[in-house]
């Protein structure tokens, strides 16, 4: 069995990648294989390539003394107990592409943990109670497909540096959400109108008080038919961003042949409207501009 695998994800912080491989290593052709029953109990570091056969969760969790758990394997759950309480120092945990829905209700248990990474699984849902892992930095949830909303509680996530939420289908997030004012990257971002309040609240508005973004990639800006709601999201005044990705849903926001022209034409300059008001700063790097825009134009400040 391989013990060694390099984070190659780009949205995963620097420290925490050297950190974690930093973990157990094999050289090709010096060990034919570990036998993680015959690993010492102190192992505070620990990762897992992909194998032939499949991981026994059982085994793995009497490893409690470990800090950093990677996964890039099948594991086989079987046992009513199967579960994150046993990793009570964890302080990295990557999971990618394996099956772990069943660990999510422990994981409010992992109270130290700063670095959560379950990209590609197959997770529904997060604990209600995620505010108990108030030390965590970072969280990347991306591809996660079965993954279709996020508790309230995640904005009690003060320290919360960056959210990845690309590829899910996590359309709505929760009023409040302004108060993560430490996050510095922010990517899947999902544009959600709610005309059904008392007062119009567009989720754009939520990112006003986030000064700190460095990266930002945004869903479903065809959803936006105002765009004061655009010019609520403050992109103007982020002196720290670098990164800008700004996405329309192909399906739902192309002009087609048939309705009235006068309602296309109105369509339209709706649009432009949305995209003038989210005018980046001036230090902008990399500006991309994705699926169905439907302006004729392109906004003056581009």
């Amino acid at each position: 069995m391989a013990a060694y695998k390099r984070i190659k994800s780009p949205r995963s912080g620097p420290s925490l990648r050297r950190r974690a491989s930093a973990s157990l290593r094999q050289k090709p052709g010096l060990y034919p294989g570990v036998n993680l029953e015959q690993l010492q109990q102190h192992v505070r570091r620990l990762s897992i390539e992909q194998t032939v056969s499949v991981l026994d969760w059982g085994i793995l969790q009497r490893r409690e003394s470990l800090r950093t758990l990677i996964i890039n394997s099948r594991v086989n759950f079987h046992l009513p107990g199967d579960s994150l309480s046993s990793f009570s120092s964890l302080r990295v945990l990557y999971i990618w592409s394996a099956d772990s829905n069943r660990l999510v209700p422990s994981l409010s248990m992992l109270k130290h943990l700063r670095y959560l990474h379950l990209e590609e699984t197959d997770i529904s849902w997060l604990p209600d109670d995620i505010q108990k892992m108030k030390f965590l930095l970072y969280i990347s949830l991306g591809y996660c497909k079965k993954l279709c909303y996020l508790p309230g509680s995640i904005i009690k996530l003060v320290h919360l540096r960056s959210l990845d939420i690309q590829g899910s289908n996590v359309n709505i997030i929760p009023k409040g959400f302004s108060e993560l004012t430490n996050l510095r990257s922010l990517y899947g971002f999902p544009v959600h109108v709610d005309m059904d309040a008392s007062k119009s609240w567009c989720s754009l508005q939520e990112l006003e008080p986030l000064s700190q973004l460095r990266d930002l990639t945004l869903y479903g800006l065809e959803k936006v038919q105002d765009s004061r709601m655009a010019e609520k999201a403050m992109i103007s005044s982020k002196c720290h961003l670098g990164c800008l990705e700004l996405n329309y849903s192909v399906s739902r926001h192309t002009i087609g042949t048939g309705g009235a022209e006068a309602e296309q034409q109105q369509q339209q300059s709706v649009t432009e409207e949305v995209l003038e008001k989210l005018c980046p700063p001036t230090c902008i790097q990399n500006l991309t501009l994705r699926g169905g825009y439907v302006g004729r134009r392109l906004p003056d400040w581009m």
